[in-house]
């Protein structure tokens, strides 16, 4: 009975370009994207959706890692493992930059009271 059931066919989003396929995934590429993608869940569903289960099984659970970095560098290597190695390193640079903003946001925030905490963290990264 439940081989019965169509699954229903929809596309994602990557980099604002409507993507049907898994091809059309691999040539639009985005990791920041793919990232919000897999994290919604959305990901997952789509993959197996256009029949590639056996890459969406591939996949960490979305909420198994909270490490975007790695995260972002899983999802390459599964889905697109012919990406630019350069384009790679300054995507992922720029989510450490806002994994980086975020943690100092989150300290300024706080007020005098973590100051140091925020001075160190700040100068930790440097």
């Amino acid at each position: 009975m439940l081989e019965d059931i169509k699954s229903i066919k929809f596309f994602i989003r990557i980099n604002n370009v409507p993507c049907h396929s898994f091809d059309d995934l691999q040539k639009n590429f985005y990791v920041q994207d793919v990232i919000s993608l897999h994290r919604q869940g959305v990901l997952c569903r789509w993959l197996s959706v256009v029949g590639h289960k056996d890459k969406a099984d591939a996949l960490p659970a979305a909420t198994e890692t909270s490490d975007d970095i790695a995260l972002g560098q899983k999802l390459v290597e599964v889905h697109c493992p012919d990406f630019d190695k350069n384009s790679l390193r300054a995507a992922l640079d720029a989510l450490g930059f806002e994994a980086l903003a975020a943690e100092q946001a989150a300290l300024a925030a706080q007020g005098q009271k973590n100051w140091a905490a925020f001075v160190t963290a700040y100068h930790g990264k440097f």
